[in-house]
């Protein structure tokens, strides 16, 4: 039987509601009165609203636990993927940090404590992210959508552990009454029990503590299909009756409780590095292991499985092409290669549009630029030359695979076919349905939608620690 875990997340982002801060309160004396810890996701105007409001009492109950970061204005427009719809991938990474890097200050100086997590509002997803984060030294993903995924079980991407489109892995009791707890028990004990007999694994819970407050969403009647009312003027949505309000937090106390007597073991998102290290980087690969990287590059790009740990497609590209520019150098293979992270290109690649060749020493002079040009943006080209051609780094992925097979074999290879490859995990990015939302009618994101595509270069299964 499989190890089972379950990380409670909230978003925290009713900044409208005084009642809303109370729920907040109240949810958090629920997981400290039973000796668990939750992650508590907060909104930067929320954070600065309890410290106006003087709410010292919700500061103190909320800072008990885990603290990540939920952007600075949530529902305002525009939101994330709005602002960053059409910017280009650096461009992009500049403004994400612009705009949103003060509620993260905010946040933490509020509750004294350093995020653990970030996700974004609503549908409001967006790959340039995650590189912010790895800069702001926020070290995991948290929250639900269908923009990417893997498996419905942690992966890594863009160098970030990510919980994310976890789908048959996601669940939740209902509110409002009725047969909604003992379904909502029933469903999760299923769900554990599956995932214990397949290994183990993790279970996400998400709410809103607005939910308890609210019958109706705050950022619903203000910033509904594009609609921005201004901040001095927003809408107070309709209160819950406190009585439906009780109701609904002693059956999330029993259910909280179930759960924590079912054998399962509640962590928050400050504790999931730790589940799920990435082990890639941690010793070096042999000379067996290069082979089988290379062996695997054959007919697609992915992430393959190494005796160290899983490598994403960009850092077996990078440790391909540090082989290749050792085999330049010396006139070997390495005995030994050392992983590193290596980001996706910033734009598309050419396409490799007709099969063709190309000599030995031109392929290890290509592997030569790469791996200085990596060293030091520690990110793929777009294109990568080989002689006078131009070609994508999958088509030189196949490339200098096929060299450095050939070489363990001792075998000198004069010609290099040299023919694209698709990049298989491309395929678990989807943009149909992504962004439904608050967003304004007929939104979509097709350049920020490519570079997510783009960056699944980056991407690879996250692995439990045994």
């Amino acid at each position: 039987m499989g190890r089972v875990f379950v990380c409670f997340w909230f978003d925290v982002e009713d900044y409208v509601t005084p009642r809303s801060d109370d729920a907040v309160m109240r949810l958090a004396q629920i997981f400290s009165s039973l000796g668990e810890t939750a992650t508590f996701k907060v909104v930067g105007e929320k954070a600065r609203r309890l410290r106006e409001r003087e709410r010292r009492d919700v500061i103190r109950a909320v800072a008990e636990h885990d603290i990540g970061y939920h952007t600075n204005y949530h529902s305002v427009h525009p939101t994330p993927s709005e602002y960053l719809v059409d910017l280009g991938w650096e461009e992009g990474i500049a403004e994400f940090d612009r705009r949103e890097h003060g509620g993260l200050t905010d946040v933490e100086d509020v509750f004294g404590k350093r995020c653990s997590t970030y996700g974004q509002p609503g549908g409001s997803w967006a790959p340039h992210v995650y590189p912010v984060l790895r800069q702001w030294g926020v070290p995991t993903y948290v929250d639900e959508g269908q923009h990417i995924g893997l498996n419905d079980q942690p992966f890594w991407y863009g160098g970030v552990l990510t919980v994310y489109r976890m789908r048959s892995r996601c669940t939740r009791m209902k509110l409002g009454g009725g047969e909604n707890l003992r379904a909502g028990c029933g469903e999760f004990d299923r769900i554990a029990e599956e995932l214990a007999d397949t290994g183990g694994g993790l279970i996400s819970i998400y709410y809103h503590p607005c939910e308890w407050s609210t019958t109706k969403f705050w950022d619903s009647v203000n910033f509904a299909a594009g609609q921005n009312t201004p901040l001095d003027a927003l809408k107070l949505p309709p209160l819950k009756a406190q009585s439906e309000a009780d109701r609904d937090f002693a059956d999330f106390e029993e259910y909280l409780s179930h759960i924590a007597r079912s054998g399962v073991q509640l962590v928050s998102c400050a504790a999931l590095p730790e589940l799920y290290p990435d082990t890639w980087n941690t010793a070096p690969l042999g000379t067996e292991a290069l082979v089988s990287l290379a062996g695997g590059m054959a007919d697609a790009v992915s992430y393959q499985q190494t005796p160290q740990g899983w490598a994403s497609a960009a850092e077996t590209l990078g440790v391909l092409a540090n082989a290749g520019a050792h085999l330049h150098r010396t006139g070997m293979l390495p005995d030994v290669s050392e992983g590193v992270y290596v980001e996706g290109p910033a734009s598309r690649p050419p396409a490799t549009t007709a099969a063709g060749c190309a000599t030995r020493e031109a392929v290890l002079e290509a592997c030569t630029r790469l791996s200085d040009a990596v060293s030091v943006d520690s990110r793929l080209p777009h294109e990568v030359r080989i002689g006078e051609a131009s070609v994508s780094p999958a088509a030189f992925a196949r490339a200098v695979a096929q060299v450095v097979a050939a070489e363990a074999k001792g075998v000198h290879t004069r010609s290099i076919d040299i023919e694209d490859v698709p990049l298989t995990c491309e395929d678990e990015v989807i943009e149909e349905g992504a962004f439904r939302w608050l967003f304004p009618a007929g939104f979509s994101a097709p350049v920020l939608m490519e570079h997510a595509r783009l960056q699944s270069w980056t991407l690879k299964p996250a692995v439990l620690r045994k």
